[in-house]
């Protein structure tokens, strides 16, 4: 038989003979823990009456049975893994020794429960021993054989000793089974370390499990506060993003409150220098019974009423005598229209067809007003220089270069640097002469491109005018249309009922809108085939202290315009020309005849030039109008007149 079954068998024979591991052996293997220098875990501990013998009610819940406890001590025994300091024997707690082999070997008779490997052990002697029976039999009938010729007492003796000896036989495999049961049956104190081991290691993986609990626990404390951080960080970049964004809103509201105190600030200001104005002697126009003949013969007569307007100052109406009411209507006359056009813009990058299309839209329109005629006409692009635009650049200041060509010698220049009579020396005109060496638009000047575009676009327009020896003409930008104020279809009307003195005559401006402090009504025919006429109007924008404007997307060019823009703009340069036309040319007189001459830039025109005053009127450079249409037009579009912005209440208008 093999030592393992030898081995399995003794567990089964312990099992059976001590059964389950009881409180006592729980209670002494504790103690030889206790002893050891071993911690036991509180929870898992007995009272120590059960180590006197006493019943304990407290025990592990995952006590081991007296099996598998023999069991680990038999594989103990081989491996060594665990040392358990050991005490001498001692009989299972005071029990009679021979008393437990009695109750072993009557437990061994009874059972039915004897594990196979014990079986199989006792089954594999009693073989042996049958084996040898029948060869000690042939060996013992030879000398049988041979006595039964002697006599017979010989014969009778001989069969006595073989029954004997047969006898010890057979009573040999039990004592060598006894004798095997008491060299392998676990003792009291094997028992008592195996089950202190399983206490230990139960201690040892609870202790494990703590550990790993407690790490898991750290792990997800760890986590959690990580998280915490992120949403706290999160949450004061949120609360600081929001501050800096009420901080902004706040300093918004703060700075539109101040703007609109400073506002009211200036009206009270106003409304005070009114009130002396208004109770001060109004200043004259033209002096008593004399008659204002304005172009074509019409007759205005010396304004009596005016009205407070919203610049703070007085606006004459000029009333039509009745001789001029009795005067039949001028026709609408026909009028060339220039609508300045790129094909491909590079100034503004979003828009590169944008004038393509606008000039499809534009000419489409005005082939409904057969009085209107359209001309698609070039504008400028300085980046597009020396490949394209040059030449209707060049065009453009030719007016300038034939004035110094013709002006260079004269007397009146002759202190002049060379550079300031010629067109290099002018501020913006001159910059297409400026040209780097490779011909390309300066890149000092990049971001005014489009304002140095403007100002050559309307340049080449002018010269078109003169060279094709028009009176008058439309000017359009791409976009004119969407910004005129007036009815498109009334245009030959005001052109044929242009102020006698009228250089430039604007379109785009809205009636509420200051101009200056005269206005002259007219009668213009909205209807050629019906002869509807009505009422418009011709503010003279000759005064707007407190209200600058820009652009020149529509607006009415005369042959007299042309002539003083291109002498003024020869002799002093220019500047971003719509803002430069409505707030300076328009509203500065020249301070005496010789300074319109001389050759100064536009850096110094504070110096040749003043402000139009209306308590002491003289001419400006260039008379400027606004058209406006019939109240009726504004009301009929929710735009509001000049009379709800006035200031004081209006003694009448004619």
């Amino acid at each position: 038989m093999l030592q393992s079954d030898a081995n399995k068998g003794a567990v089964d024979s312990s099992s059976q003979a001590v059964g389950d591991a009881t409180p006592e052996i729980l209670a002494a293997a504790r103690q030889m823990l206790i002893k050891a220098g071993v911690k036991l875990d509180d929870n898992a501990q007995v009272d120590n009456k059960a180590a006197s013998g006493t019943t304990s009610t407290t025990t592990t819940t995952s006590t081991p049975n007296l099996k598998d406890l023999t069991g680990l001590l038999l594989q103990d025994n081989k491996q060594k893994k665990i040392q358990i300091p050991k005490r001498a024997w001692v009989s299972k707690l005071g029990e009679d020794v021979e008393k437990l082999n009695d109750n072993n070997n009557e437990n061994e008779k009874d059972s039915s429960s004897l594990k196979p490997a014990a079986a199989q052990q006792q089954n594999s002697k009693q073989q042996q021993q049958a084996q040898q029976k029948p060869e000690q039999q042939q060996q013992q009938q030879k000398p049988e054989q041979q006595q039964q010729q002697q006599k017979p007492e010989q014969q009778q003796q001989q069969q006595q000793k073989q029954q004997q000896q047969k006898q010890q036989l057979e009573k040999q495999p039990a004592e060598e089974k006894h004798s095997e049961d008491e060299i392998d049956m676990p003792k009291t104190v094997d028992i008592v370390e195996v089950a202190a081991r399983a206490i230990l290691e139960e201690a040892h993986e609870e202790e494990n499990k703590a550990q790993e609990q407690q790490r898991q626990q750290q792990e997800e404390e760890q986590k959690k506060k990580q998280q915490q951080e992120e949403e706290e960080q999160k949450k004061q970049e949120d609360e600081e993003q929001q501050r800096k964004q009420q901080e902004e809103e706040e300093q918004q509201k703060q700075q539109l409150k101040q703007r609109e105190e400073e506002q009211k600030k200036q009206e009270q200001q106003q409304q005070q220098a009114n009130v002396g104005e208004q109770e001060s002697e109004i200043p004259k126009i033209l002096d008593d019974n004399v008659k204002l003949i304005d172009g074509d013969g019409r007759e205005y007569l010396q304004p009596l009423a005016h009205e407070a307007w919203n610049n703070g100052k007085t606006l004459f109406v000029y009333p039509q005598s009745d001789a001029q009411k009795q005067k039949p209507i001028p026709e609408p006359q026909n009028i060339h229209a220039f609508v300045i056009t790129l094909d491909k813009r590079l100034d503004v990058q979003e828009v590169q067809d944008m004038d393509k299309s606008m000039w499809e839209k534009t000419s489409e329109r005005l082939r409904e007003i057969p009085l209107i005629h359209a001309e698609k006409s070039p504008g400028v692009d300085p980046k597009q220089w020396p490949q394209g635009s040059l030449q209707e650049a060049e065009y453009a200041i030719g007016f300038a270069k034939l004035f110094w060509s013709i002006h260079q010698n004269d007397q009146l220049y002759a202190d002049l640097p060379p550079e300031s009579k010629s067109v290099v020396g002018k501020p913006w005109i001159g910059e297409v002469e400026k040209r780097d060496q490779n011909g390309y638009f300066r890149v000092s000047e990049q971001g005014l491109s489009h304002h140095y575009g403007c100002l050559y676009a309307h340049m080449y327009q002018w010269q078109k005018i003169k060279d094709q020896g028009l009176k008058k003409a439309l000017i359009l930008e791409s976009d004119g249309l969407g910004l005129t104020r007036v009815p498109l279809e009334s245009i030959p009307g005001i052109a044929s009922q242009l102020p006698g003195d009228a250089d430039f005559v604007t379109l785009q401006l809205y009636p509420y809108e200051p101009a200056g402090v005269e206005r002259r009504n007219v009668e213009v025919k909205v209807n050629q085939t019906t002869g509807e006429h009505k009422t418009y109007s011709f503010d003279k924008l000759n005064y707007h202290p407190k209200q600058g404007y820009a652009g020149l997307a529509s607006y009415i060019a005369t042959n007299t315009f042309v002539e003083k823009i291109q002498h003024f703009l020869a002799l002093h340069g220019a500047d971003m020309i719509d803002g430069y036309i409505l707030n300076q040319l328009c509203t500065h007189s020249y301070n005496d005849d010789q300074a319109k001459d001389l050759a100064w830039t536009m850096y110094d025109m504070g110096e040749f030039t003043h402000a139009f005053d209306p308590q002491n009127p003289t001419p400006t450079i260039l008379n400027c109008y606004k058209a406006l249409a019939d109240a009726e037009y504004y009301k009929e579009r929710s735009i509001r007149m000049e009379s709800e912005a006035q200031i004081g209440k209006a003694s009448g208008v004619y």
